[in-house]
């Protein structure tokens, strides 16, 4: 996923931010938890409120999460 996820990046980058977040990391429990990570990778997109917008649990074909992307970038607008 991660060639994916860069190629996404490179495009989207300039509209939205990307995080990456390593759940077995201490300092990031609290966010694990808030979302309800159990497996890598989750995709979570949140509006500027920080409302999930949309969630992929696993592996995401690039399309579908190219336009979940796009579609957060829209309601964003």
């Amino acid at each position: 996923m991660q060639p994916i996820v860069n190629g996404l990046e490179a495009k989207y980058g300039h509209q939205i931010a990307f995080v990456f977040i390593d759940r077995e990391a201490p300092e990031n429990q609290e966010i694990v938890r808030k979302y309800g990570i159990r497996s890598q990778p989750v995709f979570i997109l949140l509006d500027v409120k920080g409302n999930i917008v949309k969630r992929l649990d696993g592996p995401v074909p690039e399309d579908v999460l190219a336009e979940a992307i796009e579609a957060a970038i829209r309601a964003g607008n």
